[in-house]
């Protein structure tokens, strides 16, 4: 059981979803290492990322962060955009998630996940990056 749990916190320090005001949603991998790092064996690696790739739209996007120090390694958050168009943010700690409108607190992750984008690649490479993966490794 631990071993599951273990499995899905890994993946979900992998992806993140973040809501922009505009309604477009983004999802990212943490690091270059994501497609390629066997967590749930190979036929369930497989299932996700192209499941992950099916998903992709004009408002959901994949970018994959290379291998390496970038601002993503800081830990997971998602900022939601309410309806009332005030964002809010969830921010991942090691002892526990915090939900926050502090606009400070807002307009730095913000910055972290303009950072975080910076340093993605692209998204059709990351897209090829991910089907590459899927076809070389998980097939």
């Amino acid at each position: 059981m631990r071993d599951l749990k273990d499995q899905q916190k890994s993946r979900s320090f992998v992806f993140h979803l973040v809501k922009h005001s505009t309604s477009a949603y983004r999802i990212r991998t943490r690091e270059r290492r994501g497609p390629d790092r066997p967590i749930g064996g190979p036929e369930v690696m497989k299932e996700q990322l192209e499941h992950l790739v099916s998903m992709t739209d004009e408002r959901l996007s994949v970018q994959v962060i290379p291998n390496g120090m970038h601002s993503g390694l800081m830990g997971g958050f998602v900022i939601a955009t309410l309806e009332t168009g005030r964002d809010v943010l969830y921010a991942e700690t090691a002892v526990r998630g915090i939900t926050t409108d502090d606009l400070e607190d807002v307009a730095v992750a913000l910055e972290r996940f303009d950072a975080i984008r910076s340093e993605a690649l692209p998204i059709n490479m990351s897209i090829d990056l991910i089907k590459k993966a899927v076809a070389e490794k998980w097939t």
